[in-house]
C-alpha cells in the first residue's frame, strides 16, 4: 500500500522538499478538529463495550459485541461510499458548487436506498440471524441486535452530512457536534448501563448518532429544507416497511431465501413508488461505460 500511495503521488508532480517550520504551527492548527473528530468518535464506538464489560461482565459483552461487529461491518458500505465520494464534493465545491445540491440530494436518496431495507429487514429477522450466524448460544445477543440497527440509517447520514459540512470550510462544526454527542454517550453510559446493561448500551448508541444527526440538520438546514424529502425518505421507508412485513411473514423460511425475497420486493415497491427509474438506470450505464474504457 505505501507502494502503490508513493507511485501515486510522485505521478502528481509532489517531491519533497526542505521543512518550513514557518508553517508547522498553522497546520497543526488547521489540523486540531480533524484530531478532536477521530479521537471523540473513537471513543464513542468503544466506550459502551468497556463500562459493559466491567459491569456485566464477559459473557453479556460477548453478546452486545456479536452484534455490534454486525453493525460495523454494514457501515463499511456507508465508509467506502462517503469517502470515495469527498473528493469529487470537495472538487465541486470549488469548479462547480451550483451542482452541489442536486448531487447531495442524490447521495442522500442512494446512502437511505441501501440503509432503509437493511434496518427494517434486519430488525424483523435479529433471532433468525443470530441463529444463523452464530448458533442458539448467541440467542440472547438477538436483543441489542435489533436495536443497535436503527442506527444505521442514522450513520449512512451522518457520516455523510459531516463531509458536506467540512466541504463548505466548517469542520470545526463537525469537530463540536461530535465530542458534544460523544459527552452525551459517555455521560449516559456511566448512569445507565451499570442499572439496564445491554439494554441500555444498544439504546445509546442509537440516541447518541440522533444527537449528532440533529447537530447536523441545524448546521445544513438550508439545505436540507429544499429537499425533496418525500421521494429521498417518506417512500424508501414506506417501501422498506412493507418488504419488512413481509419478511416477517415469510420469517420460517430459509434465511438467505428470505433476504432475497425480499430484496426482490422491495425493489419492485421502488419501482412501483417512482422511486429509482430511468435516471439510476442511465447512471449504471455511465458506470459500465467508464469501466470498460
Amino acid at each position: 500500500m505505501t507502494l502503490v500511495c508513493w507511485q501515486g503521488v510522485r505521478r502528481l508532480g509532489v517531491r519533497p522538499t526542505l521543512p518550513m517550520p514557518s508553517l508547522w504551527l498553522a497546520l497543526l492548527r488547521a489540523s486540531i478538529p480533524f484530531g478532536v473528530i477521530g479521537f471523540t468518535l473513537g471513543l464513542s464506538y468503544k466506550f459502551d463495550t468497556i463500562l459493559l464489560n466491567i459491569y456485566a461482565g464477559d459473557t453479556a459483552t460477548g453478546y452486545y459485541n456479536s452484534a455490534y461487529n454486525l453493525i460495523f461491518s454494514v457501515l463499511v458500505i456507508s465508509n467506502v461510499v462517503n469517502t470515495a465520494l469527498y473528493p469529487s464534493l470537495a472538487r465541486q465545491s470549488v469548479t462547480r458548487p451550483e451542482t452541489l445540491p442536486a448531487i447531495q440530494q442524490r447521495m442522500l436518496r442512494y446512502l437511505l436506498l441501501i440503509a432503509l431495507p437493511i434496518t427494517v429487514g434486519g430488525s424483523v429477522l435479529a433471532p433468525y440471524m443470530i441463529g444463523f450466524l452464530y448458533g442458539v448460544d448467541y440467542a440472547a445477543a438477538a436483543l441489542p441486535l435489533s436495536i443497535l440497527i436503527w442506527v444505521i440509517p442514522f450513520m449512512f447520514v451522518t457520516e455523510f452530512l459531516g463531509y458536506v459540512i467540512v466541504v463548505n470550510g466548517a469542520e470545526r462544526r463537525v469537530a463540536w457536534a461530535i465530542a458534544l454527542s460523544t459527552t452525551i454517550n459517555v455521560g449516559l453510559n456511566v448512569l445507565l448501563i451499570p442499572i439496564y446493561g445491554i439494554l441500555a448500551a444498544a439504546l445509546l448508541t442509537v440516541f447518541t448518532e440522533a444527537v449528532l444527526l440533529s447537530q447536523y440538520a441545524w448546521v445544513l438546514r438550508d439545505k436540507l429544507r429544499v429537499m425533496d424529502w418525500n421521494l429521498t425518505l417518506l417512500r424508501p421507508a414506506l417501501a422498506a416497511l412493507l418488504m419488512g412485513g413481509i419478511v416477517y411473514w415469510l420469517r420460517d423460511l430459509y434465511l438467505p431465501l428470505d433476504i432475497m425475497v425480499g430484496a426482490v420486493v422491495y425493489l419492485a415497491l421502488l419501482f412501483a413508488l417512482g422511486v429509482v427509474g430511468r435516471p439510476e438506470f442511465d447512471l449504471l450505464q455511465n458506470l459500465r461505460r467508464q469501466q470498460a474504457g
